[in-house]
């Protein structure tokens, strides 16, 4: 949700009305990633706490240590920030309107 917030912003800001959505995608990627790098740095030492995430084995690199878990969360914020971007610029692309003659 945290990285919605902030990916829809900076695609708007960046695609405006004729970025498109390989503009949307390549910001949310990027943005996305940022993100998911601050998040999985927070969250590293909660998680090695936590016996239910060194447990599963798809969460375990949030227990790992700090590098780890921002990697991985960085990997996972770029896919979702990818996704969200290409949806917002694809939304705020403007077609041409074509004269009739």
């Amino acid at each position: 949700m945290i990285n919605g917030l902030c990916v829809s912003p900076a695609v708007g800001a960046i695609g405006e009305t004729d970025g498109g959505v390989s503009t949307g995608a390549y910001t949310g990627m990027i943005v996305g990633a940022f993100v998911g790098l601050i998040a999985g740095a927070i969250v590293a030492n909660p998680a090695a706490r936590s016996e239910i995430i060194r447990q599963t084995v798809f969460l375990d690199a949030f227990a790992q240590g700090i590098f780890q878990s921002a990697i991985f969360s960085a990997f996972l914020g770029s896919l979702v920030g990818t996704g969200i971007g290409a949806i917002i610029g694809g939304r705020n692309l403007k077609r041409g309107v074509e004269e009739k003659t």
